[in-house]
């Protein structure tokens, strides 16, 4: 059946509407990239506050100060985009060393590259980065870029609301709990919905 749509629907628009802008980190060494990234990340209407870092070490610094700037004990929902040409710590130790700290492990990143090179794409997404794109689909803001950074976006701000919500279980004493898979946060956040909504319908529960 054919979708009917009012006259002058944006779908596009719609959807940007339905989108919670997010912290944006990005790696990026070039000053002239580094502004039209900006520019495209904008336009997305994603970017609560944008971040830059000029080389992989100061890329790094300032996604682990948003940590430690946390009252929380889980991060808010970002994104980081990295430049495979990062100087002084390269990317590929960037994305390794956030992959492999639970921190920052489901922070979704995104390499970006001034060439398509798919040995070094499957290097990257083997150490667990969520996108491989060119700079000019950046740049350009091209349709499946833009719809892969809103996508990963929405992923951010679930998984940070998974995470806080487990966060406030294991505060009142609920033990140890497993976060390493999505379906287990998932699991655990629909649990404690359910149970929130039980109260609520008992009367137990505290406005």
């Amino acid at each position: 059946m054919q979708e009917i749509l009012p006259e002058g629907f944006d779908r596009s628009l719609e959807m940007q509407k339905r989108i919670k802008p997010i912290d944006v980190f990005i790696g990026e060494a070039s000053d002239g990239h580094a502004e039209l990234a900006e520019a495209s990340l904008r336009d997305t209407g994603i970017v609560n506050n944008l971040y830059r870092g000029r080389d992989g070490a100061e890329t790094f610094a300032l996604v682990r100060d948003a940590w430690r700037g946390c009252k929380d004990v889980t991060l808010p929902p970002l994104l980081v985009l990295l430049d495979c040409g990062l100087p002084r710590v390269g990317a590929l130790d960037v994305l390794g060393t956030l992959k492999s700290d639970w921190r920052y492990s489901w922070v979704p990143v995104i390499m970006m590259t001034t060439t398509d090179d798919r040995r070094q794409a499957e290097e990257y997404r083997h150490l667990g980065c969520e996108a491989y794109v060119t700079k000019w689909a950046v740049f350009l803001g091209l349709p499946g870029f833009v719809t892969k950074v809103r996508s990963l976006t929405n992923r951010a701000v679930r998984i940070a609301s998974c995470r806080r919500i487990i966060a406030e279980i294991r505060s009142c004493g609920a033990g140890t709990l497993d976060l390493r898979s999505m379906s287990d946060v998932a699991r655990t956040c629909r649990h404690r919905q359910a149970h929130i909504g039980k109260e609520v319908k008992d009367g137990s529960a505290t406005p």
